[in-house]
């Protein structure tokens, strides 16, 4: 585990690179290239962002925007959402399995839950969210699961 804690990184952006560096990204290391701590918040409000490379087989880079720091409770949390969540996107970009942002979400959000008993220190709210969050995603069609995805700034 990192010696900087979240708490910490939470607190002094300055020391969010060094804990970035510190994470182990447990089974989805192969699909990630990098953790880059981005300074600046996303026009979109968007909490993490999983970027592929342009051919499956490479690996993602994973941009982490300062509100992920301010809205994640806990590492926990943060760890859902980076691993359980933004993971399993790179996981899927590797091995060519991009059937829509419907798919992938649904595929991530479910991943996330099914990997709650691992990650016990999620918050109610945290894990209400996410549950309500593969829901409104299983209801919708690719174009309306797109249209939230790019244009609204879908975030948990």
């Amino acid at each position: 585990m990192s010696s900087i804690s979240y708490k910490d990184a939470r607190r002094d952006p300055s020391l969010r690179l060094a804990f970035l560096g510190e994470i182990d990204l447990e089974d989805k290391t192969k699909y990630i290239e990098s953790l880059y701590p981005s300074q600046t918040y996303a026009p979109d409000n968007c909490l993490m962002a999983c970027t592929p490379r342009m051919s499956y087989g490479l690996t993602s880079i994973i941009t982490i925007y300062p509100n992920a720091f301010e809205t994640f409770q806990n590492m926990d949390e943060f760890l859902s959402a980076l691993i359980d969540h933004e993971g399993k996107h790179a996981e899927d970009f590797f091995n060519d399995f991009n059937p829509d942002v419907r798919g992938l979400e649904i595929r991530a959000y479910q991943n996330q839950i099914d990997n709650f008993p691992r990650r016990p220190n999620c918050g109610e709210f945290f894990r209400n969210k996410t549950r309500e969050n593969l829901e409104l995603f299983t209801q919708m069609n690719p174009a309306e699961a797109m249209l939230l995805a790019t244009r609204e700034g879908f975030t948990i």
